[in-house]
Order: C-alpha cells, then structure tokens, then sequence
C-alpha cells in the first residue's frame, strides 16, 4: 500500500461547498493535503459550480493525465474524469481519494463509487489522432509515445520544432504576430506577450507531432506548396484568445513530442552535456522522471547513455527531456558551445524572457545540494 500522502487540489472560486472539502482533507482525510493544481495528484471540482467549465478545461491542458474527480447532479460527458454524484457522501469521496492513492491513478468502479473510468494516454492519443485523419480524409493513428523506429535520432527541421523556432525568432524580431500555417490548425504567436495561441487540446497537438510536417502533407493531401509564417496582420495584440499558452511551455511540450524519445540531431549519445539552469518544471509539461533527470544534468556534466544508466530510466523519457530542454535553451554541450541553427540562441532566449542562471556545475552546496543529490542518487 502507497503510504505517501495522496496530494489533492480544489479547484475553482471560495464557495462554502470548498471549504467543506477543504474541511474534509483537514479533518476527515489525513492521508491527504490540499496543494496547489500543478503538484497535485488529483484535482477535485464542483462541476455545479458558476463558470467552472473555462477553469476545468484550463487545468486538463496544463496537466492532461491528471486524474480527476468531478462532482455533480448529473453525470457529466467527459469520459476521462471520475464522477461522484451528489449529494456527496463523505465515505465516497474518501474512498475515491484512496482508490487513487493506492493505485497511481488507475481507478476501478466500486459500489460506492460512480466511476467514470479515465482512459489512459495512449488511448486518447489515438483517438485524438483518429479525429485528427477523419478532419483531413487521411489513413493514419498515433503511435505510442516512442516511435518504433530503429534510429535514436529526429531533424528538428523536419518537424513543428523548427517551424516553432524560425517563427519565434521573426516575431520577437519584428513585434509582429505571426500565423503558422501546416495544414493543421492555424498557430498563432503574440510576441508582446509572449504567448501562442491554438484552436486544439494537449491530445491532438501531440498526434500531430508525431508527425513530421512532410509525413503530414503526405497523408492529408493539405497545403501542397509547404508551410508558412505570415504575418497576422489584423489581429489586435492585446486580445488573445483564451487559453493561450506560454511560448516556452509551448515549444517545450511540442520538441518533447516531435523527439518521440529521439535525440536532436547534433546531440550525440556519447558526448557529454549538462544544463545551465534549472527549468521550471511546475509550469512544463513532463512526466515525473523529468525532476530526476534534470537534477543529475544540473548537478554535473553527463552523457545521455549516462543519464540512462544512472537513473535506469527508459531512454525514450531521457532523450524526450534532453530534446524539450535543448530546445529551450537550457542544454549546453561540453565538447561544443555554440548552438547550433534549430537551438535558441541565450540571446533569443532572453528575449522570451529566460533568463539563464550561470551556476558552476558540481558546486551546488547547502540545502539545493542535498536535494540534487538525493535525486540523483549521488
């Protein structure tokens, strides 16, 4: 049995049926504690609750394989959430909440209990991606979240990545918001704010990416002549769509799919590289072996191969990370400085507003030194 206590958010307005919950957690739930939505386990929400709808569908994209718990007069249609019917009893919740904790977010219907049973990754990736082929009269599903491919390594170039990149780069030149056009949906970046914009959830972007943008024109039989960065001319740069997304959380997540646990070409397996700053994982979309291998790459100077074998993680979550961070900016090569042309330059990533940190690798003492090298293992 998991004896960790089970990390629960609330989501949503103070109401006085939130602060029951919360008195609920407090008093009548010890095995829990209320957290902020980015560390929870799981989220609870009052689905009955006023202008909720705009909240719950915010935190589905920020953390799409959080589970969660809704509570509600009717059963909702959202079929990747658990539902407690109310008025709620306290014994249901509780054990809603321990089935969670005991089971890492693998729940089972139980005759207490309504469940909604949440369907994991790989099956809303597929059927993202099958919504994704019936929109554009395509023949093609997603793949599992590592390609089986027999080569370790992607051309960014080849991929929304460096679409991402080259539009990054003329927008915050210029000031201009620029519209990419793939043949997909159309994304849209406001540099003022730093922001990017596009009509489609966390599933379909990631079955999108697993493809590159030739394999995609292929399929579909959209935009014959290539993609395309316009300028949106027409658009007031202080009215931005809801649910708009940071520019750097979003090319994070988009190289963390287009890698399809591959290595950026121009990172080799073998060659050490390390991170010149810690990246801000609460608000970056990342599996949870992400805190380790960040703390080992900030710690000291690795090789991928060594990353994988200290940790014993699977490669394909390792070269994930390594590609989102090179992205970025963060990865630094040792045996080569420069970045290369998909790479953000530290001067570019400044003007995202990135502000690398210059920390000697290995002198991280005090209280962030123990924590590393517990982490890792050191």
């Amino acid at each position: 049995m998991n004896k960790e206590p089970l990390k629960i958010a609330i989501l949503g307005p103070k109401t006085r049926f939130n602060d029951l919950l919360h008195q609920f957690v407090k008093r009548d739930y010890p095995l829990g504690t209320v957290v902020d939505p980015e560390q929870a386990d799981v989220c609870i929400v009052d689905l009955d609750g006023f202008d909720i709808e705009g909240l719950l569908l915010s935190q589905r994209q920020r953390m799409p394989d959080q589970p969660m718990i809704v509570l509600s007069l009717h059963q909702p249609d959202d079929d990747t959430c658990l539902w407690l019917k109310k008025p709620l009893q306290s014994r249901q919740l509780a054990e809603a909440l321990e089935t969670i904790r005991n089971s890492n977010g693998i729940v089972k219907e139980t005759d207490n209990v309504k469940i909604v049973t949440a369907t994991n990754q790989e099956t809303r990736l597929n059927q993202a991606a099958q919504k994704l082929a019936v929109k554009h009269k395509a023949n093609f599903k997603a793949v599992n979240t590592v390609i089986a491919s027999a080569t370790k390594y992607y051309e960014p170039v080849e991929y929304l990545q460096g679409l991402l990149i080259k539009a990054y780069r003329q927008a915050v030149t210029t000031g201009i918001t620029l519209r990419i056009d793939t043949g997909w949906e159309p994304i849209f970046i406001y540099p003022h704010k730093r922001l990017v914009w596009v009509d489609a959830d966390d599933q379909q972007l990631q079955a999108f990416c697993h493809l590159s943008i030739r394999k995609f024109t292929h399929l579909t039989g959209e935009l014959a002549s290539g993609p395309s960065i316009t300028p949106e001319l027409n658009t007031d740069g202080d009215s931005i769509p809801d649910g708009s997304q940071s520019m750097e959380a979003f090319l994070w997540k988009v190289s963390w799919w287009n890698s399809s646990g591959r290595l950026p070409r121009g990172v080799k397996s073998g060659n050490p590289i390390r991170l010149r700053r810690w990246p801000n994982l609460t608000r970056l979309w990342c599996p949870t072996s992400a805190l380790r291998i960040a703390a080992l790459l900030y710690h000291a100077a690795r090789t991928p191969k060594e990353v994988v074998k200290h940790l014993g993680l699977p490669e394909s979550d390792v070269y994930s990370f390594i590609s989102a961070s090179r992205a970025i900016g963060l990865i630094e090569r040792v045996d080569e400085k420069e970045a290369a042309p998909t790479d953000l330059t530290e001067g570019e990533e400044q003007s995202l507003g990135l502000r690398p940190k210059h920390t000697p690798v290995g002198s991280h003492g005090g209280f962030l030194g123990k924590i590393l090298r517990s982490l890792v293992g050191g």
